[in-house]
């Protein structure tokens, strides 16, 4: 359901909590029937709240650790332009010629892997290692050795650079971990349990009257709709159009080439 556009993906959410709105209505309908009961429900408040309640406070625990999971993936692409940032200002600090491989590099490889890394996480599937950022640190290594060799009071800089670089390396890692979600079907089974003993409740105080057990059904669809719309939407943060961008990251080269700085 990931690849539907969002009003769709909205509509679909609405129309599964009217299906378990309907499969409650029915399932209390055919037993009212078989029992041969049509006065209105005698059930005390006491017992409603200790139903009601608890599904809502599980179903607020729910939304809030997906919530929280989209600002982690949030957090982390923003963390991740910071750092490319950091690393391009950096990198004026090494030789003109170092300058430009790094910056070249790392303005290609970025690119080129951030955009590939979306479209895989838009059809459901991980991307795999960034050998270029690999190969790129092994570079800066190299140029560290050679600095610490020739001219020790510069092998700083490169270490620093290389730092960088595997922090950003356990930052795309920690981003492919989010996308992962965290909605399984067990949680989504959860949900369809709490939302049904809800609707019983609603639907065996109100099911004498048939405005009342419409009026019911239709707050009950919204409200519960929009909540399985927002668990949909943010527990896979990179999917959709609710999405987190990658435009902090690509705008982190902003008014910068590869060759800025190299005169």
């Amino acid at each position: 359901i990931f690849i539907l556009s969002e009003p769709l993906l909205f509509l679909v959410c609405l129309f599964g909590v009217a299906t378990v709105a309907l499969i409650g209505v029915t399932m209390l309908w055919l037993l009212r029937r078989a029992l041969r009961q049509s006065q209105a429900s005698s059930l005390p408040p006491a017992f409603t709240t200790a139903i009601v309640f608890p599904a809502a406070i599980v179903l607020g625990l729910l939304v809030n650790d997906t919530w929280r999971h989209y600002m982690d993936a949030q957090d982390v692409v923003q963390q991740e332009a910071v750092l490319i940032r950091s690393i391009w200002t950096e990198s004026a600090q090494l030789k003109p010629a170092q300058m430009a491989v790094l910056r070249q590099n790392l303005s290609a490889d970025v690119r080129a892997q951030v955009k590939n890394d979306w479209a895989l996480f838009q059809s459901g599937r991980t991307p795999g290692a960034d050998q270029a950022l690999q190969n790129l640190l092994q570079t800066v290594h190299l140029w560290s050795a050679e600095a610490l060799a020739k001219t020790p009071q510069t092998q700083g800089r490169a270490e620093r650079i290389a730092t960088q670089l595997m922090e950003l390396q356990k930052l795309r890692d920690k981003r492919i971990l989010l996308s992962l979600g965290k909605m399984d079907a067990p949680k989504w089974w959860v949900v369809f349990c709490l939302l049904l003993s809800c609707i019983l409740v609603m639907t065996e105080i109100t099911l004498h009257s048939r405005s009342q057990t419409l009026m019911i059904c239709a707050f009950f669809t919204l409200g519960s709709g929009s909540l399985v719309y927002m668990l949909a939407t943010h527990e896979r943060p990179f999917v959709g159009g609710t999405g987190v961008s990658a435009q902090p990251i690509m705008k982190a080269f902003d008014g910068a080439s590869p060759s800025a700085g190299t005169s």
